[in-house]
């Protein structure tokens, strides 16, 4: 697993995150979780 905020090669298996996202990666597969702003500091 790598994460970077842009690819660095031209491999077709780079996919986006979205905005206000957390990424979980486990040995199971990976997970996205939207942030609640209306939770979060301001």
């Amino acid at each position: 697993m790598v994460l970077a905020s842009e690819p660095y090669d031209d491999d077709s298996g780079w996919g986006d995150v979205p905005d206000r996202h957390l990424v979980e990666v486990t040995q199971k597969g990976v997970t996205l979780t939207a942030l609640d702003r209306a939770k979060g500091p301001r």
